[in-house]
């Protein structure tokens, strides 16, 4: 079927000298129907029937004449050699030929490699050569044999050899914790890339970045290919060093310009070769524990760099603030109305703010407020002392001494009367807590300041005798006491009508009543209120005190406020009124 041209060859004899081709059943051509050696070609429905008849005809005869043959066509060998192939230059090429109808094939070859195991067995190899794989490419044929009335046929196939990479890549100095770049360093075109980090995790890209967390030995493995699907591998054994942790504190006195600064940093493995401080202010140093003077007070970034001696670096920072100097102080004030006392804040810390104080009153007492108040249960002097420390924990420490002694309490004493006019008087403080003391005679603007003093009415009358005393811190209280003067000559039994401002019914027998003295009186009303403004004793002979008690029960001490009303002997009306202290 594949050598299908038919060479015809036809005879006339006797009188006919020409004749015509034809074809029954057939769809080929002739080159020349007329001519006697024509050539016909068969159509495709000629091979697919299997035969044909071709017919000689003459044209010329006294009688149609005409002769046939019959052709019979046979099938063409069929021969796969197999498909166009790339593969890696150490790659095999593998053979898998088939040929139908004739009995076999033999392999061959436009290169001078070798088939193995022969090359007219269908399935085996094909060893490349050297100049084979020089070249690229080496084209495989297989051609059928024992065709029979057949041509032989031949099929091919082209093995193009692609270049097998070289996997390779660099190693750069790994510490833990920190991101470091593989680079790719493999021979030929490379078209994928699988990283293997040997610690769990993996990456696809050429040049990628990794951290490992734990220092160790790793395998690292690479496996690169190309477009061809030539792939090459490599694993190796890399170290991850100890990346240093970088720590360190500074020790800086409050309001000082001084600092210690104290490297704490540690490493795992190895050690830490060298230390690179900058203090924020263009200061540096390269020693471990360094000292650094600041120029002015301020807040600066202080920047620790540490280098392992594997090359490992870690860095850390940390802000230094220099404070203006803490001061402590405080402000007292105790007033004049008790044993309280109120105490003021007046430290300075500038920069920054003072997070707590620490006041210790002196009589075991203490407050963390920043202005306190606090009560004594004695006047005394005490030393108040008051810590205060800052945001930063700078500490100032203040102490002073305090006196507390609430108000003075004003108290005298007359001689006995009777008093004449131009005879000395004798006054006697009687008060407490006083250090200076005024006195004031209502007469011709006399005074006095010393404690106790004399004095001499030169004239008869009535005189309202006023002390006031202070104390050191500026407290005042007054008492006053009412005389009667009279001439030496002029006849009288009355003395004169007086109140003490104070008295103590403390049970020693001195000044434990309060009386009304003077008089005498025919008539007496002696009244006591106490600061509610309730009558709480009441006597019309003045024979009869006050002991300080209501119904046998002791009244605290205080003011209380007393009335007189009455008429003494010589028929002189009497009214006073005032304000007396109770004392226990």
């Amino acid at each position: 079927a594949n050598n299908a041209e038919i060479q015809l060859a036809g005879v006339f004899t006797g009188g006919a000298g020409t004749g015509v081709w034809s074809v029954t059943g057939g769809s080929g051509t002739f080159n020349d129907d007329t001519d006697m050696n024509a050539i016909y070609t068969p159509g495709a429905s000629d091979i697919a029937l299997g035969s044909i008849y071709i017919v000689l005809s003459a044209t010329n005869s006294c009688m149609p004449v005409s002769d046939s043959i019959e052709v019979q066509f046979t099938l063409a060998p069929v021969v796969v050699a197999g498909s166009d192939v790339t593969i890696c230059n150490s790659d095999q090429i593998l053979l898998n030929g088939t040929v139908s109808v004739s009995s076999g094939g033999v392999w061959s070859s436009n290169g001078s490699g070798t088939f193995m195991p022969g090359d007219s067995s269908l399935i085996g190899e094909y060893i490349p050569s050297a100049s084979d794989l020089a070249a690229g490419t080496v084209i495989i044929y297989l051609e059928s044999y024992d065709n029979g009335d057949c041509l032989s046929e031949v099929d091919s196939f082209t093995v193009t050899f692609g270049s097998s990479p070289l996997a390779d890549f660099n190693i750069p100095v790994i510490c833990s914790g920190i991101q470091v770049s593989f680079t790719d360093a493999s021979s030929i075109d490379v078209s994928n890339w699988e990283w293997n980090f040997g610690d769990g995790n993996f990456a696809s890209t050429q040049n990628p970045s990794h951290a490992f967390l734990q220092a160790g030995t790793y395998n690292v493995m690479l496996a690169v290919s190309n477009n061809f699907g030539c792939s090459d591998t490599i694993i190796k054994s890399i170290t991850v060093n100890s990346t240093p942790d970088a720590s360190f504190n500074f020790v800086l006195e409050c309001g000082e310009l001084d600092v210690q600064f104290n490297d704490n940093s540690s490493i795992n493995s190895g050690n830490i070769s060298s230390w690179n401080w900058s203090f924020g202010d263009n200061g540096t140093s390269a020693i471990q524990n360094p000292a650094h003077t600041y120029a002015s007070t301020g807040s600066y970034n202080v920047i620790l760099v540490i280098t392992s001696d594997s090359g490992c670096v870690a860095t850390i920072s940390d802000t230094v603030t220099i404070e203006e100097p803490l001061i402590a102080g405080f402000g007292f004030n105790a007033g004049c109305s008790g044993l309280t006392a109120l105490f003021s804040d007046t430290s300075s810390a500038p920069g920054t703010n003072i997070a707590s104080w620490a006041w210790s009153f002196g009589d075991g007492g203490s407050s963390a407020l920043q202005n306190p108040s606090y009560t004594y249960q004695n006047a005394s002097s005490y030393n108040v002392s008051l810590i205060v420390t800052t945001l930063n924990g700078c500490t100032d420490t203040v102490s002073s001494t305090v006196m507390v002694s609430g108000s003075p309490l004003a108290g005298l004493n007359v001689s006995a009367p009777p008093y004449y006019s131009g005879e000395q008087i004798t006054f006697t403080d009687n008060s407490t807590g006083a250090t200076n003391w005024y006195w004031n005679f209502d007469h011709n603007n006399s005074n006095a300041i010393t404690q106790n003093t004399t004095y001499q009415y030169p004239t008869p009358g009535i005189y309202t005798v006023v002390l006031t005393v202070v104390n050191a811190q500026g407290c005042a209280d007054s008492t006053e006491v009412i005389l009667t003067i009279t001439d030496k000559g002029t006849s009288t039994n009355d003395g004169p009508v007086a109140i003490p401002n104070a008295f103590t019914p403390n049970g020693d027998g001195q000044n434990d009543i309060l009386y009304v003295r003077g008089g005498p009186f025919v008539q007496l009303e002696f009244r006591v209120f106490n600061e509610w403004g309730n009558m709480i004793f009441m006597t019309n002979n003045q024979s009869t005190g006050w002991d300080g008690t209501i119904n046998g029960v002791k009244q605290p001490a205080g003011v209380y406020v007393y009335t007189v009303v009455g008429k003494t002997s010589e028929n002189k009306d009497v009214r006073l009124f005032g304000d007396v202290t109770l004392i226990r």
